[in-house]
């Protein structure tokens, strides 16, 4: 008896059912903090309407609250609890839950879990205050002034980077909790799991912006979504369960139907515009998958409920911020006139202004050099001409977040120099662009300024020892 009762036991004396259910406590952590950040996601989107309205972005389909209409803590505090965490404790109180629940667990385990509990919850807190950081600048600032939009968009990139900075540490909890899971053996589980598994990784390649092999792990998911229904046959269900089976497969059926579609070609719904592909159907999908769509994540959670299996839950995926620039600053009602005064008709002849060499070197292997040119910092409408060894290689390009790839042939019989024209100042002088390359298999990056007086120019050196 005392051996059946210890093969039960894990080394730190739970049950099988009993870790899982610790486990589940971290993911219910998770999935509580997703649906907070979706919730701040809906304003941040806001208020990069309320700037790019000084702008000439058509961003009127976005929906926009205000903090006056949430919890003064999206995270934490009774008021949260009540707004929207309707079955859960808000991620603030999860968050304590599952660090005493993790008190249970290997001690390596628990304080590594832990210490990613405690990231995760200051960050949190950043999304949170950057709201009320983001309300204040608007109320004090007149955004009639180019500097002050600036600034608001530096503001609102710091939000971008703590949605980034979010996904990681919820990565690295939900990995940890999943490689400590205990395995089951119901085959309608593996199915489910595969489905979650395929899923994340078909997110976390459009969170990258890769459609490397895209197409083949999309068709991996929909094999899955097979399997999951040809194996419902081996149960029998009551009528709550077959509703969660049905729903399940419903939003199977969406997530596939948008999968296809990227698949067909470039095109995104209207308000997706200047946000991108990978962008867009990262969002779209989030409703199919995710606990407020609700999506088939959550319904898989409240299968296993129904039908009392105890397994390891499914982690939400979190929702990408991104900060949506202008394209047109110089179009800016309140700014044109200043705007205007920046952006100025280049000289007739930009080849005999003065060079200014920069402090750095671009070093090359061989006879080529690939270059990637983009806009430093905020998109504010600065245009270059490139020259390159006495020829033009590019001529009044408007410079983007986007690069642009160059490619340079390097002449063995003479000094290299690669000069940068302003054809303008852009909203914010001086003219700044971003050159990117590769040496010995490093990304490297130079920032060269010009104005209309002055040309930056580098030096290219032939390096191949």
């Amino acid at each position: 008896m005392m051996i059946t009762v210890m093969s039960c036991l894990n080394v730190s004396g739970q049950t099988r059912d009993e870790k899982i259910d610790i486990l589940n406590s971290y993911i219910e952590l998770l999935n509580a903090s997703v649906h907070g950040l979706q919730v701040a996601h809906v304003m941040m989107e806001g208020y990069n309407r309320v700037i790019n309205e000084y702008v000439d972005i058509n961003s009127n389909e976005l929906i926009q609250i205000s903090n006056k209409d949430l919890p003064q803590n999206l995270f934490g505090g009774t008021d949260a609890e009540l707004f929207f965490y309707v079955k859960s404790s808000t991620p603030e109180a999860l968050a304590e839950i599952a660090k005493r629940n993790g008190s249970k667990l290997e001690l390596k385990l628990f304080s590594t879990l832990n210490f990613h509990v405690d990231k995760l919850i200051d960050i949190l807190g950043d999304i949170n205050r950057i709201r009320f950081d983001v309300e204040n600048f608007i109320k004090t600032y007149d955004l009639n002034d180019r500097q002050a939009i600036y600034d608001l968009y530096i503001i609102l990139e710091r939000a971008e980077k703590l949605y980034s900075d979010y996904a990681s540490v919820h990565h690295m909890i939900a990995e940890l909790v999943k490689s400590n899971a205990p395995k089951v053996d119901d085959n309608m589980v593996i199915s489910m799991q595969s489905v979650h598994r395929t899923t994340k990784i078909i997110y976390s390649s459009f969170r990258r912006g890769e459609g490397k092999n895209s197409q083949r792990n999309i068709n991996q998911l929909f094999v899955h979504f097979k399997n999951f229904e040809a194996g419902l046959k081996q149960h029998i269900f009551n009528t709550e369960a077959r509703a969660l089976v049905n729903d399940i497969v419903q939003d199977m059926d969406s997530v596939e139907y948008k999968l296809m579609q990227f698949e067909l070609g470039d095109a995104v719904p209207l308000r997706y515009t200047g946000y991108g592909k990978f962008y867009a159907y990262h969002h779209m999908l989030l409703a199919e998958t995710n606990f407020t769509g609700p999506g088939y994540f959550k319904h898989m959670i409240d299968l296993l409920y129904e039908m009392d299996i105890k397994a390891l839950h499914f982690d939400d995926e979190p929702p990408i911020y991104k900060v949506l620039y202008p394209e047109k600053k110089d179009e800016i009602e309140g700014l044109s006139e200043k705007a205007s005064e920046g952006i100025t008709p280049v000289d007739r002849d930009i080849r005999q202004r003065r060079m200014e060499f920069s402090n750095q070197v671009i070093e090359v292997e061989g006879d080529y050099l690939e270059i990637e040119l983009s806009d430093h910092q905020m998109m504010d409408r600065d245009s270059v001409t490139l020259e390159f060894n006495g020829e033009i290689v590019l001529e009044n390009h408007l410079l983007s977040r986007v690069p642009i790839p160059i490619r340079l042939e390097i002449d063995r019989n003479k000094n290299n120099v690669l000069i940068v024209h302003a054809v303008n100042l852009g909203i914010i002088p001086p003219n700044t662009v971003a050159i990117a390359y590769r040496y010995k298999g490093e990304r490297k990056r130079i920032v060269v300024e010009s104005n209309l007086s002055v040309s930056g120019a580098i030096r290219v050196d032939l390096n191949e020892n």
